[in-house]
């Protein structure tokens, strides 16, 4: 879309001109009306002008068959072109969702990122670095399907398409955004970072390898993905690496490990998933305990203990907390070993200044995948 009410359309080869009234476009939905403007400086492309601007938010696609060559040959083929109007991005429409840092041999980096908005939005001429202080970095240009993103969509931005597919053949192509001369991203530490046109940060990461859990023998290949789309970028708590059961990653597609804001009216403790598997045999591969609070100002401790009451590990001790949070548990005790496998209970102590004390307790399993 050239603005919202033109369309221009770019071909391989020129086009005859005139056209001639054997060409045919159909349009869905439809609009109003339209016309095609046919310009004798540009012969490989047509501009197609709407009499009103198109709709926010609405996918369209344009069917366009009997076209013509400079030739006078006539194409019969019907080919299929999807567009929207682009609106502009808000802080926070667009986030890191997923980082590839250090590839196994062979592979490449990636960076994922997530539409959260309802928006259609152009990420052309955006640049992403690997330095969150300033804007220098390189621009998502030069590429003919240019940088549509969809509304609740994903876009995995790598240097190279088929070394991302050697290692994740799963990955849908459309999703894939090649850039060429992508900046590398550091294996132990580093940072990434997405700006618009404009040098705004839109979002950034300063990651490290101690992000990663603590229970994997090797972290090669392994991707960090985001836990939750509401809560902070910058916080080591939000990432966790990628289930084993999912290939150590999910690039173009929803994390395997991930989880939902809840709502308020939830009960003051609760665990999700209530059985879980830290040994990554199958995924799920740690749960998640929420919590909710009747006011702001309340202090908290949460702990988890054995069947024998044993107090195994903390997890939250004595933080002044906000009203709705949650926290993970991935099965390691306070020795640094693995949890063995059976029930174990979350217990949690909620006090506030003015006297008022909560107490909560869960029961949870830990599984494995016989």
């Amino acid at each position: 879309m050239v603005d919202s009410t033109t369309l221009l359309l770019t071909f391989n080869e020129s086009l005859a001109y005139p056209l001639g009234t054997q060409l045919r476009l159909a349009l869905q939905p439809e609009v109003a009306s339209w016309v095609v403007d046919q310009e004798w400086s540009q012969p490989n492309s047509l501009q197609i002008v709407f009499s009103e601007p198109i709709a926010k938010g609405q996918l369209y696609e344009l069917e366009v068959s009997q076209i013509a060559d400079c030739s006078g040959n006539v194409s019969f083929t019907d080919q299929k072109v999807s567009f929207a109007r682009p609106e502009i991005p808000q802080q926070h429409d667009i986030i890191l969702n997923e980082v590839l840092f250090d590839p196994l041999f062979g592979g490449v980096d990636f960076v994922e990122i997530y539409n959260r908005s309802d928006r259609y939005l152009n990420l052309t001429d955006w640049v992403l670095s690997t330095d969150t202080t300033h804007a220098q970095g390189v621009r998502l240009s030069t590429r003919a399907e240019g940088w549509m993103l969809p509304p609740r969509s994903y876009r995995v931005i790598t240097p190279e398409k088929e070394g991302l597919l050697a290692h994740f053949p799963e990955v849908p192509s459309l999703v894939i955004w090649p850039l060429s001369g992508m900046p590398n991203l550091t294996n132990n530490e580093g940072s990434v970072a997405l700006w618009t046109p404009d040098g705004i940060l839109m979002d950034a990461l300063v990651y490290s390898v101690d992000w990663h859990s603590p229970l994997l023998a090797e972290t090669k290949g392994v991707s960090l993905e985001r836990l939750d789309f509401d809560a902070k970028t910058q916080w080591n708590e939000n990432w966790q690496s990628a289930a084993k059961a999912l290939g150590y990653g999910t690039p173009g597609t929803a994390n395997s490990q991930s989880i939902t804001s809840r709502e308020a009216d939830i009960d003051v403790l609760s665990a999700d998933p209530l059985v879980f598997d830290p040994r990554g045999e199958a995924a799920p591969e740690f749960t998640t305990i929420y919590y909710t609070l009747p006011a702001s100002g309340y202090w908290g401790t949460i702990t988890i203990y054995d069947l024998q009451g044993k107090e195994v590990q903390t997890l939250i001790a004595n933080e002044l907390l906000p009203t709705q949070g949650w926290v993970t548990w991935d099965g390691l005790l306070k020795t640094g070993e693995l949890a063995a496998i059976g029930p174990y209970y979350i217990r949690a102590v909620f006090y506030h200044p003015d006297g008022n004390r909560l107490a909560a307790q869960q029961r949870i399993v830990v599984a494995t995948d016989f």
